[in-house]
């Protein structure tokens, strides 16, 4: 591209804006409506050699944002004039050209970098409330913006906050949910701190991403701070009220943040008004809202309204809702358990979240949360899935995990107690389990002194023939505790396998090792 030169015998370019990704953006001048605007040029010779599906991938971003910004209308949105496509001379693939309305300002980033945050409440709902009315436009439109960051936001000198950079949008739909139990989530849009989690972690959107994302926003104007650490105290007073609804918008469950955009603009509102009593009621009304009515109100067609009586869709959505939870459950949970063995840790996290969010009564799902936040080290929380998961279904390896926790902790009465059980009333335990329940009951009785019933404990676990380590590296101990004669039981302890994700066995056979060579 040169400077003077003549695109699509229409566009003369004046200078060159920026690069980044497959693109540039340079500034035209329009000969035909004799003003000046932006040509936006995805370069496909830039991924030519990526896998075919995704050169479509990229392409189709580019053309809907292009349909996008020709479809809306409204002074927060740059304005889309025209698509084209060119191949000049010597080029082996298109270029494919955007052109937009010239938007004069700076982003918030920017702004940012200069101001360091905002100074007064005025400002601060001012553009909380022109960004939100944006998104309700975008959200009309059944679209979802999935990247608001501040430097998808320009500052116009009038004072006009104008939000750019449609590649990512995508159209709501219910398919999402089915999608993820195949593993198809689709094109996963991320900015480090402002993507929501369902989005970042499991590819899931909804309209209430886009107010995360807003809000994180927000946290970075209204703080100067990373957006992760937001502590409303230490905010002027002026900004109390504000940061409770921006605390409801970040929340991590998106069916805990605001319903829709008119709830964000009746709390802004009340705050200008300095009503206090109805910024309250907004609150307990988020605090409280059914998110799915919410999420099935956005996705009827139309005509359903036209058609059926109101009391019949709601019949008609509990229903769907009885028949697709805890199938949306298991898929999920599924899928996380998939992240999990590939060590994909915070994908597990979200997924089996997701899944607890879809039935909460999912055992398997608050089992393997349970494992998740042991694998971390929060004890608390693991303890916590734990006991769910045995309180709804009696889970065996709950059982087993909970008693292991319990005696890391030093509650080895308490261990006794959960594995006797377990063994009692889940006498059908797959062997693995049964093998870990008696080396974590031989392990309890041998730190509670019980020599004896922790010998035979341990000896049950052996005679399963198993063939792993920690009985044996347990059974050592309680040998030499009796005074007896533990090599072999050393010697079997280091050469038998191990899991490798429990430090306490690492340490037994590190002690194996000491022993072995005295």
């Amino acid at each position: 591209m040169e400077i003077g030169q003549i695109i699509n015998h229409r566009y003369q370019v004046i200078c060159l804006l920026g690069t980044g990704g497959f693109g540039e953006v340079w500034e035209v001048y329009d000969l035909q409506d004799q003003e000046h605007k932006v040509l936006k040029i995805l370069q496909q010779h830039k991924f030519q050699y990526y896998p075919e599906k995704d050169q479509n991938k990229i392409i189709s971003l580019f053309k809907q944002e292009a349909k996008v910004l020709q479809k809306l209308a409204h002074p927060g949105i740059p304005k889309g004039y025209d698509y084209f496509t060119i191949t000049p001379e010597g080029y082996l693939t298109p270029l494919h050209c955007l052109v937009m309305e010239k938007v004069t300002g700076e982003n918030l980033q920017q702004w940012l970098e200069k101001n360091q945050k905002i100074p007064n409440i005025i400002i601060a709902l001012n553009w909380l409330k022109q960004l939100t009315k944006t998104i309700a436009i975008i959200h009309q439109e059944k679209l979802i913006h999935r990247d608001i960051k501040p430097e998808n936001i320009i500052l116009k000198s009038d004072g006009t906050l104008v939000l750019i950079d449609f590649g990512a949008v995508r159209q709501m739909t219910t398919t999402y949910l089915i999608k993820m139990g195949k593993n198809e989530s689709g094109t996963k849009i991320v900015s480090p701190l402002y993507t929501p989690p369902e989005q970042e972690f499991t590819g899931l959107c909804f309209p209430q991403s886009d107010f995360f994302a807003l809000g994180r926003t927000f946290v970075s104007l209204l703080t100067g701070n990373n957006p992760e650490d937001f502590a409303k105290n230490t905010l002027k007073d002026e900004f109390q009220s504000l940061a409770k609804l921006i605390n409801y918008m970040i929340e991590e469950y998106p069916g805990k943040r605001p319903q829709n955009t008119s709830i964000i603009l009746q709390y802004l509102d009340a705050i200008e008004q300095e009503k206090n009593e109805n910024i309250n009621q907004i609150l307990e009304l988020i605090k409280h809202q059914n998110y799915w009515h919410y999420f099935f109100l956005i996705q009827k067609q139309k005509f359903l309204l036209n058609t059926i009586p109101i009391a019949t869709f709601l019949v008609v959505t509990s229903l769907i809702l009885s028949l697709l939870s805890p199938q949306i459950s298991r898929q999920l949970n599924e899928s996380g358990l998939q992240a999990f063995n590939q060590s994909n840790y915070n994908s597990a996290l979200w997924q089996y979240r997701l899944a607890l969010f879809f039935n909460n009564k999912s055992v398997s799902a608050h089992h393997n949360l349970g494992l998740i936040y042991d694998n971390q080290e929060q004890l608390g929380s693991a303890k916590n899935e734990y006991k769910k998961a045995i309180d709804i279904g009696n889970l065996d390896k709950s059982y087993n995990n909970l008693a292991r926790l319990e005696i890391l902790t030093g509650n080895y009465n308490q261990a006794i107690t959960l594995i006797e059980t377990s063994l009692k009333i889940n006498p059908n335990s797959e062997i693995k389990t049964k093998h870990n329940l008696y080396k974590n009951l031989g392990w309890s009785q041998l730190k509670s002194g019980q020599l004896s019933a922790a010998k035979q404990s341990l000896k049950q676990a052996i005679n399963l023939n198993l063939n792993l380590a920690p009985p044996y590296c347990l059974m050592a101990q309680v040998l030499e505790a009796e005074q007896e004669s533990a090599q072999e039981k050393w010697q079997k302890c280091l050469t038998y396998s191990a899991p490798d994700d429990q430090p306490e066995i690492k340490e037994w056979q590190e002690l194996a090792k000491q022993k072995v060579k005295q």
